[in-house]
């Protein structure tokens, strides 16, 4: 979240357009408040690409979401009891938002 303003402007865009955010200051939020809680900012954003997540959780609430990177193929999915093959990757999140390889040794 930037701020509210850029939360409710680029969910209206397309991809590809470019537009102009005029955000009053109750809408500027973030770091562009800091030239002054009554400074009114303008953003000017293109959106290039987003990632959407899906809740694949049983309960629908939050604990697996997924993203698709390449679309497959075919129409059917593994039956509960089926040996599937796959290729993966384990990347660790850090809630902080410091996931540099100098913040990660620091906290082992």
């Amino acid at each position: 979240e930037v701020s509210k303003g850029w939360d409710c402007g680029v969910a209206t865009m397309k991809k590809g357009e470019q537009a102009t955010l005029r955000c009053a200051p109750e809408y500027a939020g973030g770091p562009p408040a800091a030239a002054g809680p009554d400074a009114a900012v303008r953003f000017d954003v293109e959106l290039v690409s987003w990632v959407e997540w899906k809740d694949v959780s049983e309960l629908q609430d939050g604990t697996i979401m997924k993203t698709i990177v390449t679309e497959g193929g075919g129409a059917r999915t593994p039956d509960f009891d089926a040996v599937v093959t796959v290729s993966w990757r384990l990347t660790l999140e850090d809630p902080t938002g410091d996931a540099t390889p100098e913040a990660l040794e620091e906290k082992e």
